[in-house]
């Protein structure tokens, strides 16, 4: 292995370890802090609506042997629907419940 090989091992290890403490800590409870602790037991919709966004499609043209031969990019108006949750979550160390909201848009 070269150098830049061990490197690049030891960036990747690194990146991995740090998204497994990030998800960690995201997912402890509020309340006694433990992590990778938390539940989701139920989610809710709460709110739903719609609405526009702009949004940027690629077209792309492939020649008879299926290479590219150009892109396009292009702006599209597309109708979006808007939900909000509310998450009940518990704590699989201490028992504790607590409530989120979230938000998520589906195109359609």
């Amino acid at each position: 292995m070269t150098e830049n090989e061990i490197y690049l091992g030891l960036i990747v290890v690194g990146i991995i370890v740090i998204g497994i403490l990030i998800y960690g800590y995201v997912n402890s409870c509020p309340e006694c802090k433990k992590w990778f602790s938390r539940n989701l037991d139920n989610k809710e919709e709460i709110d739903r609506s719609s609405g526009y966004e702009t949004v940027t499609r690629n077209d792309v043209t492939k020649n008879n042997e299926g290479k590219e031969v150009s892109r396009t990019q292009r702006k599209e108006q597309v109708r979006m629907t808007y939900y909000t949750y509310r998450n009940y979550y518990s704590c699989s160390a201490c028992k504790n419940e607590w409530t989120e909201i979230s938000e998520d848009k589906v195109e359609g």
